[in-house]
């Protein structure tokens, strides 16, 4: 065989070598890399978040098709198609159901809760269910069921959310009022005011609209002009400026969602610290969601399970990056932030990876989860 014989089938081998790799082969090959480096670009995120304290919990929710697609509204950027042709003015008593259901945030829930008394909030006397409050006008002692809002008589007063009317009262301690039902078992008494004359048991009103104009509390007459607002819970007295400022509480978010929910699949991602407040999460939601997983700690916990009325659960999903890392980042450089080392850009530990996980097996008919099993691949 003489030399060029022999290159050429060199190269005609060499050829052979590199065809062993197909084209599909490359653009799996691609895909790989660029889900390795965005995995690790939210691993750097979510460090980033973890060692500057960001310990406010967060929900993301994400939802499937509405259940009912005759459904008037536009649900997750799907368009209502009324194949009967209805004429939707002829639901026009029907309550209204927010455009967006699948986009919940504290400011949506915020702008739901109103002041009583309007912007210049002027509270002369605090809800006390433990310690007695001495009430000048009776001359004794006696538990202050309410929160009293300073208001000039003839002004008028808001209603705090949406809700309906259920009672017109007359009370001989505190007046005129009228009664509210709020979402979630929520009452509101108004006490101290004219009812308005839209008033009437079974109406309903949105947050801000007013409800009555101020009079006079018989038992609070030595206090300045004010009204008087109790609150419930299921029956039990709550305090109203819990209700009113409770706003940025994800578990209060999560609970105005679900009584407006009309997907059939729904997923939550619970970023948050405590394991506390992840397992509760999961327990508050369970039958009403297909699946709750928390986020945050980057540490995988092995509690994976279908909860008992149907949500698929996990405390913490882990996370994808180095496995000999603190959280994905130089041992060394998180040791030192510990022993006080100034703040310096973080830097990926090197070595081998690990990619965490959790598979929820889902019924598409009932939105039920039927397995959840945690991953973890090496």
């Amino acid at each position: 065989m003489n030399n060029k014989e022999l290159e050429y089938e060199l190269t005609e081998q060499e050829q052979m070598k590199k065809g062993k790799y197909t084209k599909g082969f490359y653009a799996v090959f691609a895909l790989c890399v660029c889900a390795i480096g965005i995995a690790g670009w939210y691993t750097y995120a979510d460090v980033k978040n973890y060692m500057n304290h960001d310990k406010s919990p967060e929900i993301s929710i994400t939802a499937s098709e509405p259940v009912n697609e005759q459904a008037e509204v536009k649900l997750s950027g799907i368009e209502n198609e009324n194949t009967d042709n209805e004429d939707i003015s002829e639901n026009s008593d029907k309550e209204e159901i927010p455009s967006e259901a699948s986009t919940v945030t504290s400011e949506s829930v915020r702008s739901q809760r109103v002041c009583p008394t309007g912007e210049n909030k002027k509270i002369i006397s605090e809800y006390s269910m433990n310690n007695m409050v001495y009430f000048e006008t009776l001359k004794d002692w006696r538990l202050h069921k309410g929160t009293d809002y300073a208001a000039d008589k003839g002004q008028e007063i808001y209603s705090i959310s949406d809700g309906l009317v259920s009672a017109v009262v007359k009370n001989e301690l505190y007046g005129d009022g009228v009664e509210l039902e709020y979402k979630n078992g929520f009452k509101a008494t108004y006490y101290g005011i004219k009812p308005d004359g839209n008033i009437s048991v079974g109406a309903r009103i949105k947050a801000g609209d007013v409800v009555g104009t101020v009079t006079e509390i018989p038992c609070e007459k030595g206090s300045e002009s004010h009204i008087h607002l109790e609150m419930t819970k299921d029956g039990q007295y709550v305090n109203p400026e819990t209700y009113l400022n409770n706003t940025d509480n994800p578990f209060v978010i999560l609970d105005g969602y679900l009584h407006e929910i009309r997907e059939r699949i729904v997923l939550i991602d619970f970023h948050a610290e405590a394991t506390s407040e992840k397992r509760a999460m999961g327990f508050m939601a369970d039958g009403k969601v297909s699946a709750v997983w928390g986020t945050h700690t980057h540490v995988q916990t092995s509690d994976a399970c279908v909860l008992p009325k149907g949500t698929g659960y996990i405390t913490d999903l882990g996370m994808t990056g180095p496995i000999h890392s603190v959280l994905g980042i130089d041992p060394q450089q998180s040791i030192g932030k510990f022993f006080g080392d100034p703040p310096v850009r973080y830097n990926a530990a090197k070595g081998p990876c690990k990619m965490e996980g959790c598979l929820f097996d889902i019924d598409p008919e009932t939105g039920k989860c039927q397995k959840a099993e945690s991953v973890r691949l090496i």
